[in-house]
């Protein structure tokens, strides 16, 4: 693997860090596009790997106006520039809006579960929303009811909650179903 995936807010999208990527052209300008081309589109593979791995085959390949549309930025480290050759490290951040849409249209469909979410403080339930508003496996939560340590929640998921629990651990929450229902809690940092 390229580097560690991490699923996170920052510029108001996901974050993918670690993108190596090396190129060749006539030109260090030319050598710097393609370089650049291709870790937007690692980039995108890895988040859909650890977020969508049911639409790896469907949606890995998008065209690149539409990939454009899903990048908010990036950012380069260790870059090295020859007279032909160009090689970096990139950082690619994501708009979640954009991408949690893409995901939802390819998706069996929207599944809807109610969860009760758990917290021991005004800060840990900020926290718990901040996370949920940050995975691409919930593209609404619906708060249904809320006391000093319980959230009754809607949530609109983008694939099954089998995939919603593999994306939610990944953003530091778990979701996990019981007797009682869909319980969901902040998860050890």
């Amino acid at each position: 693997m390229l580097g560690a995936v991490l699923p996170a807010l920052a510029r108001g999208g996901f974050v993918i860090r670690d993108v190596r990527v090396e190129a060749s052209a006539d030109t260090p300008i030319a050598a710097r596009e393609t370089a650049h081309r291709e870790g937007f589109r690692l980039a995108w593979q890895r988040l859909l790997e650890a977020e969508a791995p049911d639409q790896v085959g469907r949606l890995a390949t998008l065209p690149d106006a539409e990939l454009d549309r899903l990048i908010n930025g990036f950012e380069i480290e260790r870059e090295h520039v020859t007279t032909s050759r160009y090689s970096a490290v990139m950082t690619v951040f994501f708009r979640p809006e954009p991408v949690r849409a893409l995901l939802a249209r390819g998706a069996v469909g929207p599944v809807q579960i109610e969860a009760r979410a758990v917290f021991t403080s005004l800060a840990e339930w900020t926290e718990i929303r901040r996370r949920l508003a940050a995975s691409p496996a919930v593209s609404q939560v619906e708060l249904r009811g809320l006391s000093a340590t319980v959230a009754r929640l809607g949530l609109t998921l983008t694939a099954g909650p089998e995939q919603a629990v593999v994306s939610l651990a990944a953003a530091g929450l778990v979701l996990g179903q019981g007797p009682d229902g869909w319980r969901l809690s902040r998860g050890a940092d």
